[in-house]
């Protein structure tokens, strides 16, 4: 009896510790996101003063795309950008078709199936 108490509060003690740890874990990447997205604001903020600039004549295209490259590069490492390249075919809408979705056509036939499969079964009986 003492060894399944022992058992069990050992097994209890690394629970607690393994669900300390997770959320240290969470922590930490919840603390890595909130500084990415504080990046990413400043570089919206960034973004958007040199289109005002660029509406007003301040600022030639090619300025321009010299400031976004600048960003791009400037961004840290991982962090993805708002901004999209200029110059590539990823600026552009995909051509690929969407898939369409089903919906619940998959349930209502299989329930038809298994209705007509128990009916089946029950004139056979």
């Amino acid at each position: 009896m003492e060894d399944s108490d022992s058992k069990s509060k050992q097994s209890a003690k690394e629970c607690r510790k393994r669900k300390k740890l997770r959320y240290q874990t969470l922590e930490a990447i919840a603390q890595r996101e909130e500084a990415a997205i504080a990046v990413l604001y400043q570089e919206l903020e960034q973004m958007k003063l040199l289109f005002e600039q660029l509406d007003r004549g301040e600022v030639t295209l090619a300025e321009a795309h010299l400031r976004v490259t600048h960003l791009r590069r400037k961004a840290p490492p991982g962090a993805k950008s708002f901004v999209a390249p200029l110059d590539s075919e990823a600026a552009q809408p995909s051509k690929k078709p969407q898939a369409r979705h089903r919906g619940s056509v998959g349930r209502h036939r299989n329930a038809a199936d298994i209705r007509t499969r128990q009916s089946v079964r029950m004139r056979q009986l």
